[in-house]
């Protein structure tokens, strides 16, 4: 792993829980299918406990929201399309606001962390399944099993992360998951870095981590120091994933796990992302 230096120093995290933490990033890097890229986003459980910074202190650099940005403690649930709703909440692990996602007809949460609403707001249309874009994002997944039975999936490159006796179901990129929704392969940045496509509301993609965005910005990678030994070649393979995506689907609305929804113009941000 790289030194940490530059824009690390810079920030009030301590040297030793900063290191643990971009560790955490690092997931992929012991990753057997793919040794050398490290995770772009979900920090190593123990790091981010021993030493949670404030949001503050997060690096802008990460590419990711500070809590003063404007998300606040979590946004609130809101309908962003007819039976497609979208929260975000401070993750627990990294002290900074991610999205998730709730598909109400179909019963299919993407990788959800407890909204400010609580579990009680599904109670009366219970969840049915959970899809994890990336093996990190299980968050409380285990929450709303408990409470709801949800299934909880995950493509079979990422079910080596579980070994706690997680109930997971695999499946395969390519696969219709429950609620008609296809599970496509990204790849570059991990081998299960994946995304879904959702056929209705003029197309809807989910993506991972490939790609993040701050505030009302346009679409971006994360930084270098998280993009393993090779940053150019992971960019490369990621770009090159996408422009499959634009080539094989038709959609236009982008549901990113790190940053807000692009609705409406999510393909040609993803277009102009691609151009570079």
């Amino acid at each position: 792993m790289k030194p940490l230096k530059g824009l690390l120093s810079e920030y009030t995290l301590p040297r030793k829980a900063l290191q643990g933490a971009i560790a955490g990033h690092a997931d992929h890097a012991t990753d057997p299918t793919r040794q050398t890229v490290r995770s772009g986003m979900e920090l190593d459980r123990s790091a981010a406990l021993k030493a949670r910074p404030p949001v503050a202190a997060v690096p802008r650099e990460l590419g990711l929201q500070r809590k003063e940005s404007g998300y606040g403690e979590g946004v609130v649930m809101r309908e962003i399309l007819p039976g497609i709703f979208h929260w975000t909440q401070i993750h627990p692990k990294i002290s900074i606001p991610v999205s998730s996602y709730y598909l109400k007809t179909e019963s299919v949460l993407f990788d959800p962390l407890i909204p400010d609403e609580g579990l009680e707001w599904f109670a009366g249309d219970p969840p049915k399944h959970i899809y994890l874009s990336l093996r990190h994002h299980y968050r409380h997944c285990n929450e709303f099993s408990e409470r709801y039975g949800c299934d909880v999936w995950c493509v079979e490159q990422g079910l080596h992360e579980f070994t706690k006796g997680e109930a997971i179901h695999a499946f395969n990129f390519g696969d219709v998951l429950p609620g008609n929704v296809k599970a496509i392969e990204i790849g570059s940045l991990c081998a299960d870095e994946g995304a879904f496509f959702i056929d209705r509301e003029g197309g809807c993609m989910v993506l991972a981590d490939g790609c993040v965005r701050r505030g009302d910005g346009p679409l971006q990678f994360v930084p270098d120091m998280l993009l393993g030994d090779d940053p150019a070649a992971v960019k490369a393979g990621l770009t090159a994933a996408y422009r499959r995506l634009l080539d094989s689907y038709e959609f236009s609305n982008l549901l990113l796990a790190h940053g807000q929804p692009m609705l409406g113009d999510g393909r040609i941000a993803l277009e102009k992302f691609v151009a570079g």
